[in-house]
């Protein structure tokens, strides 16, 4: 329980996260959030108009989990870009039920830098300028939407998915539907797979 006067928009992103980690986005609310915290959900208004900005401050909360590996990236642009996209699908993995309305938002100052980032070193690349925006959308439509494939049904995604591997009959998925944990463990390995085929189609010239 929080004291009133100890409320601040950290505290409230916070237990907000804490919250949809363990329940899913659709148990949140102010009010329910209120009750989390100890107080009365009219407070929360103090820091935050209405549910939408608390989802941009917890989409910042997320960016900022990724800040420390964004900012020891190796000076190389495809480099970058792989640590940036990986780095976002390991705070996607560690909150799970965000992952959906982080793809709802308008975007952030934060998650703007880091396209601008993007942008540049495709650039560098030697990417022709028509093709940026094309061959950047390539890489944020799969990071997301590989992410939003394997995590929107959070906290029971994992489960979910090792009943379709073993309902299917496929001899080939018995190694990935052993367990949630071989599932989890399947998942990251396909993406990572994925992703490095993604990086040599946008960085062709």
């Amino acid at each position: 329980m929080v004291a009133r006067d100890s409320l601040s928009p950290d505290v409230i992103v916070q237990a907000a996260v804490a919250r949809v980690d363990l329940h899913g986005m659709e148990s949140l609310t102010l009010r329910t959030l209120g009750e989390d915290l100890g107080a009365h959900f009219t407070s929360l208004y103090r820091h935050f108009r209405n549910k939408e900005e608390l989802i941009a401050a917890m989409f910042e909360y997320v960016l900022g989990d990724i800040a420390g590996d964004v900012a020891k990236a190796p000076d190389e642009p495809i480099a970058r870009i792989r640590t940036i996209a990986l780095a976002f699908r390991r705070a996607l993995h560690r909150h799970p039920a965000l992952v959906g309305t982080i793809v709802a938002t308008g975007g952030t100052e934060s998650s703007f830098a880091l396209q601008r980032t993007i942008t540049q070193d495709l650039a560098t690349l030697g990417v022709p300028t028509k093709e940026i925006a094309t061959r950047y959308q390539m890489l944020e439509s799969y990071v997301f939407g590989a992410s939003m494939f394997d995590y929107l049904g959070a906290p029971n995604h994992l489960k979910h998915r090792q009943l379709r591997h073993s309902s299917s009959g496929l001899k080939e998925f018995s190694a990935a539907s052993k367990s949630e944990k071989s599932v989890d463990s399947h998942n990251e390995a396909a993406f990572e797979a994925g992703l490095e085929a993604i990086l040599v189609a946008i960085s062709a010239k």
